[in-house]
């Protein structure tokens, strides 16, 4: 592991693949054309993930990147679905402004949508919770925004 340097790969321009190890390559595409790319097997079939082109992303830092595809493989994860399933999913205030628009429609009186708003909209009871990504939101974090709800308005 670890064959190429950070030097070799800003200097290499002769086209070809370079490899660092553990399935980390440089690939080289003619003059200044470069990228980092982890190649590795799941299922019987080969894939190629690109990790990013130097220098915007460093040696280093492809390391990192590959390190965490090859537990994503390890674990029969697809790396490469696994992010773009992370870049698809939306953020709990894009569900919840999505969700108020729906329900214009369909209420009787403006208040409903003033209580969905101040519940869930932006400004409201949940906007710790509107940048997180609806798959990253745990119990805890929901609780987080219930216990004081239920503390200053207790049940009657």
């Amino acid at each position: 592991m670890h064959r190429l340097s950070a030097r070799a790969v800003a200097c290499q321009k002769r086209p070809g693949i370079y490899a660092d190890g553990a399935g980390l390559y440089l690939r080289v595409q003619g003059g200044n054309a470069r990228s980092c790319v982890y190649i590795f097997s799941l299922e019987g079939r080969r894939r190629e993930m690109g990790l990013g082109a130097p220098p915007a992303v460093g040696l280093a830092r492809a390391r990192e990147k590959a390190q965490a595809a090859r537990e994503s493989v390890a674990d029969g994860i697809d790396p490469i679905a696994r992010r773009r399933t992370r870049l698809d999913t939306p953020t709990f205030g894009e569900m919840a402004d999505a969700f108020i628009e729906d329900r214009k429609a369909s209420v009787r009186s403006d208040n409903s949508i003033a209580r969905w708003k101040r519940s869930i909209g932006e400004g409201g009871y949940a906007d710790s919770l509107r940048a997180s990504r609806v798959d990253r939101i745990q119990t805890d974090d929901v609780l987080g925004v219930l216990r004081p709800l239920w503390e200053s308005h207790p049940s009657r």
